[in-house]
């Protein structure tokens, strides 16, 4: 990840971050498209929200699928943050809440949101924090 990422991040986020089974520059792309993404959901009940974080090649309107598939459950987007390193990998984090500004904990919603984006997603991880 780029110095930015590490000037933004907690330690113990770094951690988590770094057992997210994203591509790396040893990821083929199969008939040229991307391999798939990793997907970490964690729920902040607590706090009122979840973070939701996207490891993934980087592709044309990435951010924009994934934003318009959050709008469809619907879930609220807090804040973004994007890191992009120099071989295409990118990791997007958001912090995102359900229309009653509470955490996303529904299974069903996480699938819902990766089902949206548009791929059959192979990896995705889901932990809830109470």
């Amino acid at each position: 990840m780029p110095d930015s990422y590490f000037r933004a991040s907690e330690v113990p986020e770094i951690v988590g971050i770094s057992n997210l089974s994203g591509p790396s520059s040893r990821t083929y792309r199969v008939g040229g498209a991307a391999t798939g993404p990793a997907v970490k959901w964690e729920a902040f009940p607590g706090q009122g929200h979840s973070i939701v974080s996207f490891c993934t090649w980087d592709r044309e309107q990435l951010l924009a699928k994934i934003a318009g598939s959050f709008s469809v459950v619907p879930i609220n987007i807090l804040s973004a943050d994007i890191f992009s390193r120099g071989d295409n990998v990118v990791l997007d984090i958001f912090r995102v809440c359900d229309t009653k500004d509470r955490a996303v904990t529904d299974k069903r919603d996480f699938e819902l949101v990766e089902e949206l984006c548009g791929a059959h997603w192979k990896t995705r991880t889901s932990t809830l924090r109470r």
